[in-house]
């Protein structure tokens, strides 16, 4: 065109504002650039540059106090007008932006495994090493973490005079085991299936259950196993949390059943039951019988971004600490939680980065962490259909997960079990004393999740 720059670049690459007004850049080079306005400028307007700098994830703010207008072209609808920079700041950042723009399009024009791997460093070739299933999988994750020393030892024994544990029992086939068993031997077993025995874990008492799934609709226990699983917990001294994941509208009446014999059972025995909140359709609900039900904020709706791929993002190691706090961070939230539902409780899982807990006191589920659940479940799709792109709503579910999961590079620590994906921070079972970290903040209880 007028200065045979690179046309069109785009605007989260380089931006102009025009009096704090943003147009666009129609071509760009290191002496001018020709922006699209629809009024002209005037000599007096303030010009700003900004240039986006892929590595460091930040913009260059270029301040252009004196530039000059050298060309004006009327079109149909809009301005185009050119305007020439002798500014050396200018200069220098315009033609970095043009280098890593054609070099983004050169590694663009290469496979996805070249081009992750130039830009962000990503280590594809760890990514050829999958294991052939879930058991063997687990025992590379955890391999390390049997034997401790005693200072960490120490620490998991402190913990257990301030934190409680508790432990989720979310899968029909855990349903029956723990009916059938002491709560310390199944304790103990399901730490053996994941390699855990040997961990100064084994030594810390359960003091609660979590009943219930918070992500599968499908893997929620029967009124009648709930019922029972209920009575067991009651007679071995054990505090209950039941589970809920979200409310689904065919399931409206068998919900508000559910709710009606939970709250029966808990005004028989006098106690108060909490109730985990996934869905604010089951918030409304329960908030009708807040007399027995104690509703805490579910892992759905206590919303972050988690994902062990995400250490790989550029400028991940520079905005982190945005990624500790959430919704409910801001006290305005909280006190509508409390006052609109009754919730005071919220569920947070580890997730690879210090997360920032409000105040109160709050429950920490680890080693594992959600990071996708759909209703359309993929594991489903891959299992009847040998193809994960054909997810339908699933009705009556054959339980493919019992048997089945999706296998990702073993280097990510990450697994696709039932309806959803979870990542693995294995740093808590090597590092207690960041439980203590969390207790000082507000979290009293700890929830073990094992897959």
């Amino acid at each position: 065109m007028r200065i045979n720059g690179v046309e069109m670049i785009p605007s989260g690459l380089v931006n102009c504002l025009v009096n704090e007004r943003e147009v666009q850049i129609i071509e760009l080079s290191d002496q001018a650039f020709c922006i699209r306005t629809v009024e002209r400028i005037k000599e007096q307007s303030t010009v700003r540059v900004n240039v986006f700098d892929f590595f460091q994830s930040t913009y260059t703010e270029i301040p252009i106090k004196e530039y000059k207008i050298i060309e004006e072209e009327q079109e149909e609808f809009y301005l185009v007008t050119t305007i020439q920079v002798a500014l050396p700041k200018y200069q220098e950042q315009v033609r970095l932006a043009i280098k890593n723009y054609t070099d983004y399009i050169r590694m663009k024009l290469c496979d996805d495994v070249e081009f992750q791997e130039e830009l962000t460093g990503y280590p594809v070739k760890q990514d050829e090493e999958i294991a052939t299933n879930f058991a063997s999988q687990k025992e590379v994750w955890f391999q390390t973490k049997k034997v401790l020393d005693d200072s960490t030892r120490c620490v998991w024994q402190t913990l257990q005079q301030k934190v409680e544990l508790a432990l989720a029992i979310d899968q029909p086939i855990l349903y029956q085991q723990f009916l059938s068993m002491e709560i310390q031997e199944f304790y103990q077993q399901r730490l053996a299936k994941n390699h855990l025995e040997g961990h100064a874990l084994a030594t810390y008492p359960v003091g609660r259950v979590y009943l219930g799934n918070q992500f599968c609709h499908n893997l929620a226990p029967s009124m009648d196993e709930l019922e029972a699983m209920l009575e067991k917990s009651y007679k071995e001294g054990l505090e209950v949390t039941v589970a809920t994941t979200y409310l689904r509208e065919d399931a409206m009446e068998q919900t508000v059943h559910l709710l009606e014999r939970l709250y029966a059972w808990g005004k028989k025995r006098g106690k108060r039951i909490e109730i985990i909140i996934n869905d604010w359709g089951m918030a409304d609900l329960v908030r009708d019988r807040i007399q027995v039900f104690m509703p805490v904020l579910g892992i759905l709706l206590n919303k972050r971004r988690k994902d062990p791929r995400y250490a790989y993002k550029l400028g991940y190691s520079l905005f982190v600490e945005q990624l500790a706090s959430n919704s409910v961070n801001s006290s305005d939230y909280r006190e509508y939680l409390a006052t609109r539902y009754g919730i005071c409780r919220y569920e947070f899982e580890t997730c690879k980065y210090p997360i920032h807990i409000p105040s109160g006191n709050h429950s920490l589920h680890f080693p594992y962490y959600q990071t996708n659940t759909s209703q359309y479940c993929t594991l489903y799709a891959k299992c009847k259909y040998d193809d994960r792109g054909k997810q339908e709503y699933v009705k009556n579910c054959p339980r493919y997960c019992e048997t089945a999961i999706c296998c990702y590079p073993t280097h990510l620590q990450m697994v696709g079990r039932y309806n959803s994906i979870f990542g693995l921070d294995d740093g808590f079972l090597t590092k207690p004393e960041q439980f203590i970290h969390y207790s000082d903040q507000g979290i009293d209880r700890i929830v073990c999740t094992l897959l």
